[in-house]
């Protein structure tokens, strides 16, 4: 009977959480952001911070670095990969930071 309780309950939550997230409007479609944030971590690493904005990223490292120490090339891939995930922007920057310095790239359309 418990097992009956807890089904019920957990199907009326994730029902609810369904009907807000059918509400809400995003600018940016959720997939091309998790596919965004694979790119960049495959990367930079599992644990790299990503704030992103409508035309930019910023990519932090905190207490580690890349062993590619040219952070330039690397915030260019990411943009570029930031620019073919969302094809409505006509620029893409990123600024990438770790533990021993940073990088900056924007790309144009």
């Amino acid at each position: 009977m418990k097992n009956i309780i807890a089904v019920i309950i957990m199907a009326g939550v994730s029902l609810t959480g369904t009907a807000s997230k059918s509400q809400a409007q995003t600018v940016r479609d959720d997939s091309g952001e998790t596919y965004f944030a694979s790119c960049v971590r495959q990367l930079c690493g599992p644990r790299a911070q990503i704030y992103l904005a409508p035309h930019s990223a910023k990519v932090i490292l905190s207490g580690e670095y890349l062993e590619d120490r040219n952070l330039d090339a690397i915030a260019r891939n990411i943009a570029l990969s930031g620019l073919n995930v969302f094809p409505d922007s006509d620029y893409f920057s990123v600024s990438i930071q770790d533990s021993k310095g940073s990088g900056y790239a924007e790309v144009n359309r």
